[in-house]
């Protein structure tokens, strides 16, 4: 056998170089179960804005949060956009979740609707209520129904996805419906007026990030530059909302001139909020967590349900 030349070595290195580096970036990205609603769209402008490059990051796009947890049960889905009550929903099935991320605080934004002769939460006794079969919904009745001195036992409950909320509305088969932008716009200008909504029970309906806890370590660098690449978009958001706007508006189907609107009933906790929300010093989220609890939608005892970590600050920037 003849020996290897030079040029032939330094090639064979060199193959081997370029082989070694393509297996290490050949890793596969996180996959994010999210849908349609302001605050969470931040992480699709990200990703338009190369923040979140695709081979990081992948989205699977859903038409609700009831969707978002059955992707992550089926191992389809490593993290999902949820509220802190849907992430309880899903720790009361069996999944292990962690908020990683508060990405927005309802202060108005999640709405009762009702049909325009209907004036009051006390007229809609016995009277049909649509609303997504989670968590959020039944909170937001449930917390309206106690302010009117009446229980979810009161109302006539019907599920229905948010991706059917404003052609269910048109169709005219519910007294009265509880749902969020983008079709709460919709709703309203179909003769729904609101009669209840979340700024009336301030830092009750938080959205957040939640990974499968399993898979943190796996994904621990690509936490940090979704959590990142989230805060980057927030920023061009506020700093420019006209290219912002434009980007944002065909998810969120309306005009970009009226994207801004959609952000009227949320706060938008940046990264120093978020440091004191997600502290293990703090335990706010906690006890938001064990007053929803309380309202005992969840079969599951509160001490199983909060006996693990809620929420980690280790990747914010």
């Amino acid at each position: 056998m003849k020996p290897l030349t030079h040029l032939t070595q330094y090639l064979l290195l060199l193959f081997l170089i370029v082989s070694v580096t393509a297996c290490e970036g050949e890793k596969t990205p996180i996959r994010v179960a999210t849908h349609v609603w302001p605050g969470y769209e931040f992480l699709h402008l990200g990703q338009a804005l190369a923040y979140l490059p695709q081979q990081n990051v992948t989205f699977i796009d859903t038409g609700s949060a009831t969707q978002c947890i059955e992707r992550l049960k089926q191992g389809q889905a490593d993290a999902a956009t949820l509220t802190l009550d849907e992430v309880l929903l899903a720790r009361s099935q069996g999944l292990d979740l962690t908020i990683i991320l508060v990405m927005d605080i309802s202060v108005g934004a999640d709405q009762l609707i009702a049909r325009k002769d209907i004036a009051s939460l006390q007229q809609l006794k016995g009277k049909t209520i649509a609303l997504e079969q989670s968590a959020v919904g039944r909170l937001l009745l449930a917390k309206a129904s106690e302010a009117a001195g009446m229980t979810l036992q009161d109302f006539k409950l019907l599920p229905v996805t948010i991706d059917q909320h404003a052609e269910f509305w048109r169709q005219g088969q519910a007294d009265a419906i509880v749902s969020y932008e983008p079709a709460a716009s919709q709703i309203l200008r179909h003769g729904g007026h609101v009669i209840f909504d979340s700024s009336q029970v301030p830092e009750t309906i938080v959205d957040v990030l939640a990974v499968r806890t399993d898979l943190i370590e796996d994904h621990s660098a690509m936490l940090h530059q979704l959590v990142s690449g989230f805060f980057k978009a927030q920023k061009h958001f506020l700093t420019n909302p006209q290219d912002a706007s434009y980007r944002m508006s065909d998810r969120l189907d309306v005009p970009s001139r009226d994207v801004m609107n959609l952000y009227q009933g949320l706060e938008l906790p940046g990264i120093e909020h978020n440091k004191k929300l997600l502290a293990a010093s703090n335990p706010q989220l906690t006890e938001v967590a064990r007053d929803i609890l309380q309202l005992g939608l969840f079969p599951v005892p509160e001490q199983d349900m909060l006996s693990k970590q809620l929420y980690s600050d280790r990747f914010l920037p």
